[in-house]
C-alpha cells in the first residue's frame, strides 16, 4: 500500500486505512495544502488492484463547499492570515458574550430576572412549536438546552405553587 501511495505521488500527509473485515478494502487518502491535490484511493486487499480512485474534481459541489468551509473554519485555507482571522472571531465572540452578561447584570431590576411578563392572550403557534421541535431534533445541543430550560421552568412553577400553599396554610 505504501508503494501504491508513493507511485501515485500523493502530496501532503498520507493516511492508509487497513481493512478490518475479510471483504474490506485498503483506503489511501491524503490531506494536501491545496484541495485540488487531495485524493482517495480504494485498493482490493488481496489482489492489490485499485478499485476506485477519487480526486478533487470527482467530488460534487456540496462536498467541495463543505471542504472549503471546513478549511476556513479550521484556519487552514488562507494560511496564517486565516488562522488569525478565526482566532479574532473567537476572541470577539467571547468578548461579546461576556459584555452581554455584564450589561444584563447591570441593567436588570434588583431581585428580578428582568424579563417582561408574557401576555396572557398571546398563544404560541403550532409553527413555532414545530420549528422548536425540528431544531431540537436536528441540533441535539439545542434540544438538550430546551429540555433543561423547560425542566427548570417546571421546577420553579412547582416551587412557587408550593410556597404559596404553605404560606396560605400558615
Amino acid at each position: 500500500m505504501v508503494t501504491i501511495a508513493k507511485d501515485k505521488g500523493l502530496a501532503g500527509v498520507v493516511t492508509i486505512t487497513i481493512p478490518t473485515k475479510p471483504k474490506g478494502i485498503y483506503s489511501i487518502s491524503n490531506r494536501a495544502e491545496a484541495l485540488k491535490d487531495q485524493q482517495q484511493i480504494h485498493v482490493d486487499q488481496y489482489s492489490g488492484n485499485v478499485i476506485k480512485a477519487f480526486s478533487w474534481s470527482d467530488v460534487g459541489v456540496l462536498s467541495n463547499g463543505r471542504h472549503v468551509v471546513m478549511r476556513i473554519h479550521q484556519g487552514e485555507f488562507f494560511g496564517q492570515a486565516n488562522w488569525y482571522f478565526m482566532l479574532g472571531l473567537c476572541v470577539l465572540t467571547a468578548v461579546l458574550s461576556a459584555s452581554a452578561l455584564v450589561s444584563y447584570c447591570l441593567r436588570k431590576p434588583k431581585k428580578s430576572l428582568g424579563l417582561p411578563k408574557a401576555a396572557r392572550d398571546k398563544q404560541i403557534g403550532v409553527l413555532l412549536w414545530g420549528s422548536m421541535l425540528l431544531l431540537g431534533i436536528t441540533l441535539p445541543m439545542f434540544g438538550i438546552s430546551l429540555l433543561a430550560i423547560m425542566t427548570l421552568w417546571l421546577i420553579s412553577k412547582i416551587l412557587k405553587k408550593t410556597i404559596r400553599l404553605v404560606s396560605a396554610a400558615s
